[in-house]
């Protein structure tokens, strides 16, 4: 009887050894889920309020980048002639030279390659000081970008508006004259200065 019941006491005993091993893998294999889905749910969220916090900011050899207005630290560094600010889609436009601009995401990452040109005459850039990231272009809630470049017409060059995508895929030709800004749309002329009004 004693051995009988020495064998119970010892198989319980392993029984519960078994049972606290799978109670504590289960609680890490838990832990990790949690803490993988709390890095991701984190990382999101600043992918989602980042424009919200990136600042441009005049820095170091009189070149533009961001920083983290609630840290106050740089998180893309200077290096860029003049920069706007993040929009909703979390891209902001940049300029190397005024002849070299596209859009980066909020880790600096080129998203819309630099081809568009900044035009210091357009949205009275001249007037507010065409460096300030006030007056640099920013996407309007429909995700779209008045940029332009320069375009060939017959025998002259001017330069040519339209209107690109996050994607940076051109919705509106590049091909437009610019004539005036509102605070809700833009109007164009068409291909020649003398035809029809557009509005962007």
């Amino acid at each position: 009887m004693v051995r009988k019941s020495n064998m119970k006491s010892t198989n319980q005993f392993i029984h519960v050894k078994i049972l606290a091993y799978i109670l504590n893998f289960t609680t890490c294999i838990m832990n990790k889920i949690i803490g993988t889905a709390v890095l991701i749910l984190n990382v999101y969220l600043f992918g989602l309020n980042a424009q919200n916090t990136l600042k441009p900011m005049l820095g170091e050899d009189d070149k533009y980048g961001f920083i983290d207005s609630i840290s106050g630290k740089w998180v893309i560094a200077p290096k860029y002639l003049t920069a706007g600010y993040f929009s909703k889609n979390g891209l902001a436009f940049v300029c190397k030279t005024k002849n070299k601009c596209g859009c980066i995401d909020i880790n600096g990452k080129v998203k819309i390659p630099f081809r568009y040109i900044y035009d210091i005459n357009y949205l009275g850039r001249l007037k507010q000081g065409w460096r300030d990231p006030r007056v640099v272009p920013v996407f309007n809630d429909s995700g779209l970008l008045v940029v332009n470049r320069l375009v060939k017409q017959k025998k002259h060059w001017y330069y040519g508006y339209g209107l690109i995508d996050s994607e940076g895929k051109e919705v509106l030709p590049l091909k437009y004259y610019f004539r005036e800004e509102t605070p809700n749309y833009y109007i164009v002329n068409g291909e020649e200065e003398s035809n029809t009004d557009w509005v962007l």
